[in-house]
């Protein structure tokens, strides 16, 4: 399967593959650097043991707990996306050629912090303060 099939078929799902190695497009992304060090801002100015949650959904916004860390290098994260394509019945020609064609997500290694649970809406001051 081409990337221009895959995008055809998925777009009439509304879904992306779940191989999709397409790089995300936002501003600006954080690196474990930038967060390390806004973390320790806060810590000087709270404590320790101040709670880290999420904050997510600006149209109906809640906020979450954080309650592991993972990590993933770009290897694992090509890896993962090898074996989805296969898994998809794609032929390791249409692979070498998926690869070859998108804008590979991969490039980057990814820490990812895994929502604990919801723990309710988002109060009004935390909307404040985040600009929503």
């Amino acid at each position: 399967m081409t990337r221009a099939q895959a995008q055809e078929l998925y777009a009439f799902s509304g879904k992306e593959p779940r191989y999709n190695i397409v790089a995300n497009k936002h501003k600006h992304i954080m690196t474990i650097d930038e967060l390390i060090e806004r973390l320790e801002e806060a810590k000087e100015e709270m404590s320790g043991h101040a709670e880290v949650r999420f904050a997510s959904q600006p149209s109906w916004p809640f906020e979450y707990s954080i309650t592991e860390v993972h990590q993933m290098s770009k290897k694992e994260r090509k890896e993962t996306a090898i074996e989805g394509m296969r898994e998809d019945g794609l032929s390791e020609e249409e692979i070498t050629e998926n690869l070859e064609d998108y804008s590979l997500d991969y490039e980057e290694d990814v820490v990812y912090l895994e929502e604990g649970g919801q723990i309710g809406y988002l109060p009004d001051d935390a909307r404040e303060m985040i600009g929503w």
